[in-house]
């Protein structure tokens, strides 16, 4: 789905109740950076599921859900009970390139198995990614699971830009993934801020917390 040039305000874009599988390319994308409008993006998932996408031949970073927001507006995203696995790119990867900011809530949700077709050793494929060069990055994951990405980090949040970088994560389970299993980067002028409770994070190749310019609360 690509974002006209003259959008304004909130393109809303809902999932209820489908099952995106096994397409070539991306489960869903929504696309603001080609034509970079004035809008934002507000995505809503409820009761999906999406399997095995991305695996079309001679092509690269195809993920379950993309988000590219690249004009002035936020990119939001609400997510409950979400199933993305057996992906070849990410499970999710959000990219808001734009002076908005990211805010997303995501609860009962797995994003197990992803990242199978390993395609870009500069951005490795991970079960969750948010990227931001903005406003900043607002993050809440409660009673979610990455297990076992094939190729990077279980969750990986990425602030370049000036936002702030503030994560809770509740109850999740992170294990088993083929790098880190939370990486949490605040690069730019901002700080960072992680919240974990009551969560497994554990037995991941590389580290478990990878945490650069952000403080664990």
């Amino acid at each position: 789905m690509r974002v006209l040039a003259g959008a304004a305000g909130m393109v809303r874009v809902e999932l209820g109740g489908v099952t995106p599988a096994e397409n070539g390319a991306h489960g869903l994308h929504v696309d603001d950076q080609t034509h970079e409008s004035d809008a934002g993006i507000h995505f809503v998932a409820r009761d999906v599921r999406i399997l095995a996408n991305g695996f079309e031949p001679s092509v690269s970073d195809y993920d379950g859900v993309r988000l590219d927001e690249g004009g002035h507006g936020d990119l939001l995203a609400d997510v409950l009970r979400m199933t993305a696995v057996g992906k070849a790119g990410d499970g999710n990867e959000y990219d808001e390139r734009g002076p908005g900011s990211a805010v997303a809530t995501v609860r009962h949700s797995v994003f197990d198995h992803n990242g199978t077709q390993p395609q870009n050793p500069d951005d490795l494929e991970d079960g969750f990614d948010i990227d931001e060069a903005g406003g900043g990055i607002r993050v809440r994951f409660n009673h979610v699971t990455t297990l076992e990405s094939r190729d990077g980090d279980g969750i990986k949040l990425e602030e370049f830009g000036p936002g702030d970088l503030d994560a809770f994560v509740n109850q999740a389970r992170v294990n088993a993934n083929a790098d880190d299993g939370l990486q949490f980067e605040q690069v730019g002028e901002g700080s960072g801020v992680l919240r974990l409770r009551a969560s497994d994070v554990s037995g991941n190749a590389d580290d478990d917390l990878n945490l650069d310019g952000v403080e664990l609360d």
